[in-house]
């Protein structure tokens, strides 16, 4: 299974041969974008609160205007962090939003927390669900100018507020009921905003 980068996702059978495309090549048995530093790869997926579903460099042969030309994190939360955002989610929404401002204060990226129930009717009986994306995107998509200095900085970037937001996300799940935490602090601050 691929996302729309080409990326092999989750979902993704490791018993099957992986043919690499052109843009691809082969990182633990899965087709990933060429120019993905492997240490940004073990980061993702040694986060304690998040699985990585998609990361894409962003391609120079989509339409201009295309989103598969920029730059994207995709994740989802693990189970702990998911139920707690379930179940907690207006009592945590504007705190998030405050951890997001502080994390990605440029302005050079696009942070979305989405969070979607649902009621599914498939072969047994009807269920309420809920699903959630954390999505990181950058504003700047690649064109064939591009050295990737300015992109290996995104991502560098990226990754580094990614996981101070595990921490948090980790932090939080281990608490009590009525304690989630404080937003604030140094762990929060990234080191250029020190």
């Amino acid at each position: 299974m691929t996302d729309d980068c080409g990326n092999a996702t989750q979902g993704h059978n490791m018993s099957e041969a992986v043919t690499c495309q052109a843009h691809e090549r082969l990182w633990r048995g899965r087709a990933v974008d060429r120019n993905l530093a492997d240490s940004w790869l073990e980061k993702l997926n040694a986060l304690r609160s998040f699985d990585l579903v998609s990361i894409c460099e962003g391609h120079c042969d989509a339409r201009a205007a295309s989103v598969r030309r920029r730059p994207a994190i995709i994740l989802r939360p693990k189970t702990a962090l998911l139920k707690l955002l379930t179940e907690r989610w207006f009592a945590l929404r504007d705190a998030w939003a405050a951890a997001f401002d502080r994390l990605w204060p440029e302005g050079d990226t696009i942070v979305e927390l989405e969070v979607q129930h649902g009621i599914v009717k498939d072969e047994g009986p009807a269920a309420a669900g809920v699903d959630i994306i954390l999505r990181i995107t950058c504003r700047r998509p690649r064109s064939l100018h591009d050295q990737g200095t300015y992109f290996n900085g995104w991502f560098a970037k990226a990754i580094f507020a990614l996981d101070m937001l595990d921490h948090l996300g980790y932090k939080q799940t281990s608490f009590t009921e009525g304690e989630y935490g404080s937003f604030t602090g140094s762990f929060l601050r990234h080191p250029e905003h020190s």
